[in-house]
């Protein structure tokens, strides 16, 4: 489990101050011995190794531990809020005595103030602090091309081949041998997980048995001349993983990859297009690669992915390269491609694929039945009945017809269109493809630091038949979101609801949609909280006048 949000608790000296003290037990909340599902979208950080939360739990019961002053703060990551229900039980937290609000604040003005490191062009762990931070990240793998020169120039427009001539520059990703130990040590199936597939004589065939993929038989195939594909590597490895969700938090959109093992002198896939944004990343041998541009204007940037392509139908190719180990290549979607060995070396490449069905006619979609609805229950013309026997004058059989009655039916439509603009609710058309993008989404890459200030590693512990560690949030504690792209606040007929991903499965739909039903009166905190990111901020300073409301909500976020 994830924690989506991220928590910074500063101690109040109410040993000193009675008042303090009085005022502290008056706005917490007590432990509720009920059931609680853990939705990890709070995420703590102190100058401590352990997590630090004051929540739900009395001040004579909160277990003290020592700082360890000298441990870095981070705030350069991102997590989803969830919903905010009556706070139940409560595991995985922990309790620390934190510096003071005005000591944070000086930690935070102190770190925004260090310069970035420039992103390093050498071959370099995944694990790295470089490749946690989304932008980073990109930069890395578009390097020596600047992120803004590639959507400037080539994103959705046109392809882009990075030749490096550093064959370990993508090592530590993905290799051929690690492909071996996934498939010995886990239960893929064909089908599902693997295909093995041949493209000869203009014809591709898939050669998938039944069952699970014995590593003897896929290699079996794969000597016989068979590509083999992976269709959810991120599942069984967690460098893949933490790529993929590190870029879902850039793009905003699901991420996904396929890795392709293809056996020298041999193709696997015959010539076709894609409905995404795709990076391939080259980690093994190198392969020949073909491109043709869209044949026609509705084959540009579309919705759906084609079928195989004759080659009698395609033109020259627009481009042809090789691409070997370390270098990458970005091809927008509609762009038809295929790809080849030489007979003297294998290919192992990693496509990454963003930004599927993300386009203005994807908002549209979702958008055109809200903004209808809203018009028809706010503007009386949209309710009107049709003319009499308009069936006579509209349809296939009358649409050669030029009817007086026909013009007036399409003028009214148009004008009916026109009016409905108005009430067109965009942000609510686009919350509703941030639902979508939450139910697909990868969980969130979070860094040991934040999963120690999460419910995933902090909390409450048993020892001996007694459990320690019991936290609670208090006013005073710092918290934020450990992502941006992790929940989304939606209203809904039924109310308001967060959709979050923090608790979503590694494999795609793995996992039922998850949520939480939030108060109204706390909107404006999520919202504050939202928009604050990646600062943090104290829970007395949220916006909700109900201090024990507040602390709760927090607390069932975390």
């Amino acid at each position: 489990m994830l924690s989506a949000f991220a928590v910074y608790k500063t101690k109040p000296d109410s040993k000193n101050n009675p008042k303090q003290k009085l005022q502290q037990q008056s706005i917490t909340i007590k432990k509720k011995r009920s059931k609680r599902k853990h939705r990890n979208i709070i995420n703590g950080i102190a100058k401590t190794s352990n997590v630090l939360h004051e929540a739900n739990i009395s001040p004579k019961k909160q277990i003290k531990k020592k700082l360890n002053v000298s441990q870095e703060m981070e705030i350069d990551n991102d997590v989803p809020v969830s919903q905010l229900p009556r706070r139940k039980e409560v595991k995985d937290i922990h309790v620390s005595p934190l510096p003071t609000k005005k000591e944070f604040s000086t930690k935070i003005q102190k770190k925004s103030k260090q310069k970035i490191k420039q992103v390093s062009n050498k071959p370099i762990n995944i694990d790295t602090k470089v490749l946690k931070r989304p932008l980073d990240l990109l930069s890395y793998l578009l390097a020596p091309i600047d992120v803004s020169e590639f959507f400037n120039t080539y994103w959705e427009s046109k392809p882009l081949h990075i030749v490096r001539n550093k064959e370990d520059y993508f090592k530590n990703i993905f290799s051929s041998q690690q492909l071996d130990t996934i498939l010995r040590n886990n239960l893929l199936y064909y089908t599902r997980n693997v295909d093995v597939v041949t493209y000869e004589n203009d014809e591709r065939q898939t050669h998938n048995p039944e069952g699970r993929a014995i590593p003897a038989n896929v290699w079996d195939y794969y000597m016989n001349g068979c590509s083999v594909r992976i269709m959810n590597p991120h599942t069984y490895n967690h460098k893949v993983r933490d790529m993929l969700s590190t870029l879902q938090e850039y793009f905003g959109s699901m991420v996904g990859a396929n890795v392709y093992l293809t056996p020298s002198g041999s193709q696997g896939f015959a010539p076709h297009y894609d409905d995404i944004e795709a990076f391939v990343i080259q980690l093994e041998g190198h392969k020949n690669w073909k491109l043709y541009a869209p044949r026609t204007n509705a084959e540009m940037l579309p919705r759906y992915s084609s079928q195989n392509l004759p080659r009698n139908e395609l033109q020259a190719p627009i481009k042809e390269l090789t691409l070997k180990a370390g270098d990458l290549l970005y091809f927008p979607r509609g762009f038809i491609h295929e790809a080849s060995t030489d007979k003297d070396a294998h290919s192992l490449h990693i496509t990454v694929s963003v930004y599927q069905h993300t386009a203005y006619v994807d908002l549209l979609e979702k958008l055109l039945p809200i903004a209808l609805k809203n018009a028809s229950e706010n503007d009386v013309d949209f309710r009107k009945g049709l003319p009499l026997n308009y069936l006579k004058h509209v349809g296939v059989v009358n649409s050669a017809k030029n009817t007086s009655e026909r013009k007036e039916i399409f003028s009214k439509v148009k004008e009916l269109m026109h009016k409905m603009v108005d009430y067109a609710l965009v942000d609510a058309a686009a919350d509703q493809l941030g639902r979508k993008f939450m139910y697909e989404a990868l969980p969130p890459h979070l860094s040991s630091a934040e999963k120690e200030r999460s419910s995933k590693e902090d909390g409450d512990r048993m020892e001996n038949g007694v459990v320690t560690n019991i936290a609670s949030f208090s006013p005073d504690t710092m918290v934020r979101f450990a992502r941006y792209h992790s929940q989304r606040l939606v209203v809904e007929e039924s109310g308001v609801v967060i959709y979050y991903c923090t608790e979503n499965a590694n494999v795609y739909h793995g996992e039922e949609e998850q949520s939480l039903e939030l108060d109204n009166t706390l909107i404006d905190t999520v919202t504050a909280l939202q928009n604050i990111y990646p600062q943090y901020i104290s829970i007395e300073d949220l916006p909700c006048n109900d201090e024990i409301k507040k602390i709760q909500a927090i607390s069932d976020l975390w």
